[in-house]
């Protein structure tokens, strides 16, 4: 009957010790997406003074939900159990961290879409941004490549992404981003 206490217990510590503000498994929809930012933003406007910084991590935080949203694979059953979304804050800066499962086809796109952004200079991703606002997606980034090039950006850090197996046909992409200001 139910889970073992102690387990609750453990989860929760960990959570406290790693200042994981939310994590949420599950399925993700429009309505949830509002309703995981309207929890960071009164959590943020608790613990965080700089409207500046609060902004950022909003404008981070709905691009890599709706990145969810969007791009999430279909599969029947992936959905609704494997979607993640994180946000943690370690020494002043905020870890946005999001992982869905991506079709094991896509994977290698992926890869290199996020590496390339990871090698532009800040420069680089103002041009490229530019660039595709003017002219919409290329085929060198894809349709959630602007999203990535925007997070960035508004970031200043690089991506930390990794694929897990979670079938034969399917892997977890999840990636991370660092918020620091």
């Amino acid at each position: 009957m139910g889970y073992n206490i102690q387990d609750v217990v453990d989860i929760h510590r960990n959570m406290l010790s790693n200042n994981i503000m939310l994590f949420y498994e599950g399925a993700f929809s429009q309505d949830i997406i509002k309703s995981v930012l309207k929890f960071t933003e009164r959590k943020l406007e608790y613990i965080e003074t700089q409207t500046s910084v609060k902004k950022k991590v909003f404008n981070v935080m709905v691009e890599c939900l709706q990145n969810i949203c969007k791009h999430v694979e279909s599969e029947e059953g992936l959905i609704d159990t494997k979607s993640m979304f994180m946000i943690a804050k370690e020494n002043g800066d905020y870890i946005v961290t999001t992982g869905n499962p991506v079709n094991n086809d896509k994977v290698e796109e992926l890869s290199g879409i996020l590496r390339k952004i990871n090698e532009f200079s800040e420069e680089e991703l103002k041009s490229v941004f530019k660039s595709l606002l003017k002219d919409g997606t290329s085929k060198d980034y894809g349709i959630s490549g602007l999203g990535l090039i925007d997070v960035a950006r508004k970031t200043g850090s690089k991506f930390n992404f990794d694929f897990k197996d979670l079938d034969s046909n399917y892997r977890f992409f999840i990636l991370q981003t660092r918020i620091s200001y």
